[in-house]
Parts: structure tokens; sequence; C-alpha cells
């Protein structure tokens, strides 16, 4: 019998959220409920089928750590809290007070964003995503050349609720390009040295 591990190495954990975060967000073939739940057996054997050797309970493994907010598991099921680009229909509780929010994106987008108004869009998924720790939201945004640190002023102008979906992430449809700023470098330095942020 194969040994797996319960705790698999970080560069195994990594892998296997990555294949899990793909297919439970964009893998339109694969079977799911309309709320996004896929039984663990069908993804052990969907992520088998593409190369990865795993086990059902190392599956449940990663995606229930306790620093994997990206997934949630309900008995021998799991979901993608948030990122789809397949429809699903996930009950997230609108909230009227929330924390300061940020969203990093490339140096192109800027020009649309401001310049022509258009703002934040979901793009190719459900939701635009925000963070309520610009550390979490500058990592995320490392994937694009030249990241900025965009800030979302809390003054109430949107017809689109603020969701919360676990972890740092918050939800929402559309945040117009009145309610952003860029954040200057030298606020990340102040938060930096006193842990804490500013509302605008």
């Amino acid at each position: 019998m194969e040994y797996v591990s319960s705790r698999p190495a970080e560069a195994r954990r990594r892998r296997i959220s990555r294949a899990l975060a793909f297919h439970l967000r964009h893998d339109g073939e694969i079977l799911t409920d309309e709320s996004g739940w896929v039984p663990v057996e069908v993804l052990a054997d969907r992520l088998r089928s593409s190369g990865l050797k795993i086990t059902s309970n190392e599956l449940v493994a990663v995606a229930g750590s306790i620093d994997e907010p990206r997934f949630q598991t309900r008995g021998r099921r799991i979901r993608a809290r948030y990122g789809h680009s397949i429809p699903v229909t996930i009950d997230y509780e609108p909230y009227l007070s929330i924390p300061s929010l940020f969203h990093a994106t490339s140096i192109e987008s800027v020009n649309r964003i401001f310049e022509r108004r258009e703002g934040l869009a979901p793009m190719g998924r459900q939701w635009v995503h925000l963070s309520s720790d610009w550390r979490n939201a500058v990592k995320t945004g490392q994937r694009k050349i030249g990241p900025i640190l965009l800030g979302m002023s809390t003054f109430p102008a949107t017809s689109d609720p603020l969701m919360f979906a676990g972890g740092s992430t918050w939800l929402t449809g559309v945040v117009s390009s009145d309610r952003l700023f860029v954040v200057p470098l030298s606020d990340l330095f102040c938060w930096q040295l006193r842990g804490g942020d500013v509302i605008r």
C-alpha cells in the first residue's frame, strides 16, 4: 500500500491546491451541484486522471487546512468559495460595515480603471475580488507585471453589496472608479511599521 503523509510537503501542497482551484473554479465538465459542491471521490478521480497521484483523504486535508481559505469542505464534499468562471450560486452574506479593502492590478489596467472610468469589473469571473489584507492583495497581484495596489474608499456609493467569502477575501459585482485610489508606497511603509491600515 502506498503511504501518503497526512501533512504533505509544501511543494506538493501547492500543487494540489492549484489543481483544486482550477477544477473547482473553471472545469465545466466536472460533476457539481448548483452551489459548486463536488464529491471528494469524484474530484480525486479527476485529479488522478490528469496525472496527480492522490488519495481522497489527502485531498480533504489540503482543502480543509486552516491556512487555505479558498476552499470549503462539508462532509465528503468540497467547493471553492470564490473565483468561479463557471456558473455557481453561493449564498454570501452582505455586509454593511466593512474594513478597508484592497485590490492589486497591472500598470496597464490603471488607465482603463481611472482614465476611461471603467472601475473594477469581474472580467471572466463572477465577482471582483478584494482583500482586507493589503499584503494578500499584493501577493495575488504578483502574477501581473508591476502590480499597483488600489484601495477602496468606504463611503457608500455602490448598488453592488460587499460579501465576505472567508479569510481576507471580499466579493462584489463592480467597483466604480470614484471609489478607488492608488495606495502610495509611503502608506505601505507606515502600515508595515504600525501593523495596521488607514481608512479613507
